[in-house]
Parts: C-alpha cells; sequence; structure tokens
C-alpha cells in the first residue's frame, strides 16, 4: 500500500471490471487493475518482490507434512488438543488484557493508535482494494475477527464520491475484557462482539458476509486451519477472507503467550506452521475457493482467499471438533477451581499490567522507534 506517495499496483487483482479506484491512504492515489474472475486466484502483482520466507531446515524436520485433502483435517483437532494448544493460549490472555488495559489508559498512546488506525474513514487494506470489491454489492458486510482494540479497519466505503457507513462488526474472543477498558476508560467507541474464529459459522450462520479481515490474528488462533475453514464458511459464493500477518512471528517470539503458530509464504504458497505440524493452505481449501498470496512493502504475509462453492460440513461440525471443546473446557473448570491456579494467573495478570503501564507510558513515536530497532535486532 501507499506510505511515500507514490503509485503503486494491487497485490491482489480482484473479480470485475475495475480499474484506476482511487485508495484513500495518506492522502494519495493508487491505480489498482482488476482482472476477469478466472485469474482472481492465479496471479501476483507486487511493487517491489520481496524475497520468500521459508521454514527453518531443523524445525522442517520436526514438521509432519500433509499429504492428504482437506477432507482429513479432522486430525489436526487431536493434534492440537495432544499439544494442549489451547490452554498455552488461554495462558496468554493476562498480557493481552494487560498490554490493551495501558494503552487505552494513556492518552497519548491511545491518541497514537488512534491517528494510525482507519476508524472514521474509508476501509484500507494493505494490498487489496477492499473498498472497490465493497461497492460492487449492496448493502455488504464485513467481520473483523480477532480484532483487539486497535479499531484498525476503517468502517466506511466511498461509493460515488460520497462517505457512506460500512456495516462492520468487531469481534474477539476477549470482547468481554475489551469492553471493560473501554468503559473503565471512558473510550467512546463501537463495543466488541464476542465471537472465535475456530467457531465463527455458529455465530455467524447466514452466509452472507462479504468480506472477513483477519489481520495479525490467525497466527493467534488456537487452531487457524479450523479458523480459515470457519471464516470461508460464513462468506456468500465470491465473497473474500483477507489475511495480513507477520512473517513467522512465533518463531521470533519463541511460542509464548498466543504466539503458536507461523505464517510464511514458501514457493509462492501460503504456509501455516510450527515446530510439530504444517499446512498448505490452498491445498486443504481447493475445491471450495481460491488463494492468492504475496508479501506487501513492510513484508507481511498478505493473502486472499476468495469462496468458490460451499464449505464442506465434515469440516465445520467435526465430532472430533466438539469432543476437544467438551474436554477442555472440563480442564479449564478443573484448573480454575484451585486456588493455586487463580493465584498465577493474577500474579501473571498484575505482573504484565506493571510492566505495560510504563511501557505505555512512553510517548508513541519513542514507542514505535524503539519497536522498530528490537525488531531489526
Amino acid at each position: 500500500m501507499l506510505h511515500s506517495g507514490k503509485q503503486e499496483q494491487s497485490l491482489f487483482p480482484l473479480v470485475g471490471n475495475i480499474f484506476a479506484k482511487d485508495n484513500l491512504y495518506s492522502g494519495t492515489t493508487k491505480q489498482t487493475t482488476f482482472p476477469d474472475a478466472a485469474t482472481v486466484s492465479r496471479h501476483y502483482i507486487t511493487a517491489p518482490v520481496q524475497p520468500e520466507h521459508t521454514v527453518s531446515r531443523h524445525a522442517a524436520k520436526a514438521l509432519t507434512q500433509r499429504d492428504g485433502p482437506a477432507s482429513d483435517y479432522r486430525l489436526t483437532i487431536k493434534m492440537n488438543t495432544e499439544q494442549n494448544t489451547t490452554t498455552r493460549w488461554m495462558n496468554g490472555i493476562a498480557y493481552e488484557v494487560a498490554f490493551w488495559n495501558n494503552v487505552y489508559r494513556w492518552k497519548w498512546t491511545f491518541d497514537g493508535m488512534m491517528n494510525w488506525s482507519k476508524y472514521g474513514g474509508v476501509i484500507t487494506l494493505e494490498g487489496f482494494d477492499a473498498n472497490a470489491f465493497l461497492i460492487k454489492t449492496d448493502n455488504p458486510k464485513v467481520l473483523d475477527v480477532g480484532c483487539g482494540m486497535s479499531y484498525a479497519t476503517g468502517n466506511h466505503i466511498m461509493r460515488d464520491g460520497r462517505l457512506m457507513p460500512l456495516d462492520i462488526r468487531y469481534i474477539d474472543p476477549l470482547a468481554a475484557y475489551f469492553n471493560r477498558i473501554m468503559a473503565r476508560h471512558r473510550r467512546k467507541l463501537p463495543e466488541i462482539e464476542f465471537g472465535m474464529a475456530e467457531y465463527l459459522s455458529a455465530f455467524y450462520p447466514s452466509h452472507d458476509i462479504s468480506l472477513v479481515v483477519i489481520q495479525n490474528a490467525l497466527d493467534h488462533s488456537a487452531n487457524p486451519m479450523k479458523s480459515i475453514y470457519e471464516s470461508i464458511d460464513v462468506l456468500k459464493k465470491g465473497g473474500c477472507l483477507y489475511l495480513n500477518h507477520h512473517i513467522n512471528e512465533a518463531e521470533t517470539e519463541h511460542y509464548k503467550g498466543f504466539h503458536q503458530y507461523n505464517i510464511c509464504r514458501e514457493d509462492g504458497k501460503l504456509i501455516i506452521w510450527n515446530k510439530n505440524e504444517r499446512h498448505d493452505v490452498a491445498e486443504l481449501t481447493a475445491g471450495f475457493a481460491e488463494l492468492t498470496v504475496g508479501l506487501t512493502e513492510n513484508g507481511h504475509v498478505a493473502a486472499v482467499i476468495r469462496k468458490t462453492a460451499d464449505v464442506p460440513q465434515s469440516l465445520i461440525d467435526d465430532k472430533g471438533d466438539k469432543r476437544a471443546l467438551c474436554s477442555l473446557f472440563m480442564e479449564n473448570a478443573r484448573t480454575a477451581s484451585s486456588p493455586w491456579h487463580g493465584l498465577k494467573n493474577s500474579a501473571a495478570y498484575w505482573k504484565y499490567n506493571i510492566l505495560q503501564f510504563f511501557i505505555q507510558s512512553l510517548p508513541w513515536a519513542l514507542k514505535m522507534k524503539l519497536k522498530k530497532l528490537i525488531r531489526q535486532a
């Protein structure tokens, strides 16, 4: 996308005969070309080309290479349960809540975030002209899944030169925590709805969604492939799932907290992996979706997955999935009844809350500079 004022072609050409659409991003204009539907999943236009990021050699040896079709995906549920991925995800809640509590606490940090976010403006996604895609549909509906509290996705469309409100829902499994934080710090923003990507079709069963957006959240999911299946399922035919993520963030974060999966582009494929499993997303969605993947100017992995047919219900209504969920529920109930568990969680939250109190008190520009230096290191 545009940050420097130069013109750039879209990473993801879309369906339809739409040309030279204005993209309202930092006051610049972007030229975007859209080929016909047959080419949507095969073309990738980028400027500039970024190097591929692959799984490390030592990690690749430990990965389980999937060689079956999407129908054998139910094995992943069992794998995730055995690895206790969901439990580790739950252990990351304390850090996430402490982080957002202190972002919203300090005025300069909150204002810096809102100046960065696209809330109040046209929906803007890196490498993808979402506005041009959405204005082709009457009453488009958008889900921002795993949104956190950043409100990064714009909540308007530009139609015929007029700024119009967009029907967008902000969804996060930590909605109850986040809404309390907003109330505590008196921030007037839309309420976040409770929902989980892994079970999204249970929350939005009508198959009438135009666009699902997941940014820097799929790799935080307890089960990324299940989340992709569910996100495609809620779409209308021709609707799109947009993904944008840091490359291999679990490796960078040493598999702490929510960071349990890596996402990368390898040999032109969208790959989701960790030390125990590896998924080729295009292979697992073949038959009901088309996928385009690329790297953005910021070095993120971005993909557009377009729904072409109904998702097989065996991938949505999986009995093994339900068994795993019941088992995890009872295990959580058991541990939650332990005084030691409650004390441990409280101690973790206050540790992170004190740490974030001082970190988020720093000026926004200084924090962004430090963050950049840390990532470079």
